[in-house]
């Protein structure tokens, strides 16, 4: 898609993505995907065309579910980007995941893991297609890839993802963060560490991140 001078749209799952648009061919300030049904798939591509994007200054993911895999690319294209002053990624699933009961592993091959106790999927959130049956819970389920599982650190029973620390250390060009309603426990210190080197970001916003008291001890040393 990146090196293509045809395709100006592409649709993987919810609303389609403009390419043109997320590569910077068509210039804009802003880019407002919000609400669009997004996955893991539909972050990967953007982030794939915005790491080159030089005018793209506001990306809104907001309510979508791209999950740990679209979360940890979308941070990982912080590095390439030297123009994006604002994003979004509230309500998205990302952050912390449970591993899944062994009940339901049989339904699900390769890393699977299940969000649903951790993030409290609203049922209406949940397609049709992700009910489960024969007694299996009934929940969100992300598929890892293998990079992923590397990316993150063990806290007891949960994998705590590092990769918006990884970003916040690697991007200088960030004013305003919003990963609001995702769940980072574990991760305050590695975030802290990660503030204490990235002096252009004014705005970080954290709310309901399932943090913990020492997440914000982490997080008042940074």
């Amino acid at each position: 898609l990146f090196a293509s001078d045809t395709i100006c749209q592409v649709k993987l799952e919810g609303d389609a993505l403009p390419v043109n648009t997320l590569k910077g061919i068509s210039p804009v300030k802003g880019v407002d995907l919000s609400k669009k049904k997004l996955r893991a798939s539909s972050a990967i591509v953007i982030a794939a065309l915005i790491g080159a994007n030089g005018s793209l200054m506001e990306l809104n993911l907001r309510d979508n579910k791209i999950g740990p895999d679209g979360g940890k690319a979308v941070c990982e294209a912080l590095a390439d980007n030297k123009s994006l002053t604002k994003l979004d990624l509230s309500s998205n699933y990302i952050g912390c995941v449970d591993e899944m009961p062994e009940s339901a592993k049989k339904h699900y091959p390769g890393n699977s893991f299940a969000v649903g106790s951790m993030l409290k999927i609203p049922e209406e959130d949940l397609e049709e297609e992700e009910e489960e049956e024969d007694g299996a819970p009934r929940m969100e389920v992300f598929v890892l890839s293998e990079a992923n599982v590397e990316g993150m650190i063990k806290i007891g029973n949960l994998s705590c993802n590092t990769f918006l620390a990884d970003a916040l250390s690697k991007n200088g060009s960030l004013t305003s963060l919003d990963v609001s309603d995702n769940a980072f426990q574990g991760s305050g210190e590695a975030i802290g560490a990660a503030l204490k080197t990235h002096t252009s970001l004014k705005e970080l916003i954290m709310l309901n991140c399932k943090l913990t008291c020492d997440d914000g001890k982490g997080l008042a040393a940074g």
